[in-house]
Parts: structure tokens; C-alpha cells; sequence
């Protein structure tokens, strides 16, 4: 596997069809079709890779509250947004919050974030290029200055 060290991470994915997901302790949610974005940090052993690998993988011991997201069916990771040796889960999604672009998920994937109420947000957009725009615009606003993106295969690896 690729080491790309520790940091900060944005899942882009495509629901495509509506959705109800039975999440952990959140019991059940409902979900527009439509694109995703999922706000997240990595630190632990592994840091990032490990754990962007762990999310999309299809079949999964479910964990977090976006493996419930990611391993179903009608779910397509698109691209995946880096920030490496920074904690900007809480930053970017309190920026979301603010933006009419984006539409917050109560609770998801927000347990231990007191301040951020959701870390999964609708984004309105009608194309993946767009949505990928919108979530990079949020960083550069939170002060990122190297973006980095790939593609779910790069973690296949």
C-alpha cells in the first residue's frame, strides 16, 4: 500500500439512487441520490491510506459511520481529497455548514465532533467535476494552499 502519511481527508461520491441506511447508533437515515461529500481525519497506524483503503473497500467490518455509506451498492467513490500533516476535519466541515452548496447530514460520521454537527453533506451539484470544485473551494477558504486528489484506484494499490 501507498504511504501518504497522516492528515485530513474529503470522500466525493455518487449516490445513485435514493437511499435508506440503517447507520450504527444513528438508526435509520434516508438519502437523496446525489453527490457526497464525507469530511475525515486519519492518525492513527496507517494514517490516511489505510484508512481511505479501509473505506472503500465494498465488503468491510463497518466502523465508521461512512463504511455503512460506502459499502453499499448503490454508492460510487469518485474522488478523494488529501490534506496531509493537518486536522481539518472539523474546519472544512463548519465551513460547509455556512455554504448554501452544501446541505449537512444531522449526526453522520460526528459522534466525537461536539462543534461540527455532521461530517456528511449533499452537495448540490449537477456533475462530478462540479461537486469536486465545490469541496476544493471549501479548502482553499479554510486556507489550504496544496490540494492534493485521486482516484479511488491510486489506493488500491
Amino acid at each position: 500500500m501507498r504511504e501518504i502519511g497522516k492528515g485530513s481527508y474529503s470522500i466525493i461520491l455518487k449516490l445513485n439512487s435514493n437511499k435508506k441506511l440503517k447507520v450504527g447508533a444513528l438508526k435509520t437515515i434516508f438519502l437523496s441520490r446525489g453527490f457526497y461529500v464525507y469530511n475525515g481525519s486519519a492518525y492513527s497506524v496507517g494514517g490516511l491510506a489505510s484508512r481511505i483503503k479501509h473505506h472503500l473497500e465494498k465488503r468491510k467490518r463497518l466502523h465508521w459511520h461512512i463504511d455503512y455509506l460506502t459499502s453499499c451498492g448503490e454508492c460510487k467513490v469518485l474522488r478523494i481529497i488529501v490534506c496531509k500533516k493537518r486536522n481539518l476535519e472539523r474546519d472544512a466541515s463548519l465551513e460547509m455548514l455556512k455554504e448554501q452548496e452544501f446541505i449537512g447530514i444531522p449526526k453522520f460520521g460526528s459522534t466525537d465532533d461536539k462543534v461540527a454537527k455532521t461530517h456528511l453533506f449533499l452537495i448540490r451539484a449537477n456533475s462530478e467535476i462540479e461537486a469536486l470544485e465545490k469541496v476544493k473551494k471549501v479548502y482553499k477558504k479554510i486556507g489550504v494552499k496544496k490540494i492534493y486528489t485521486y482516484l479511488p484506484s491510486f489506493f488500491a494499490i
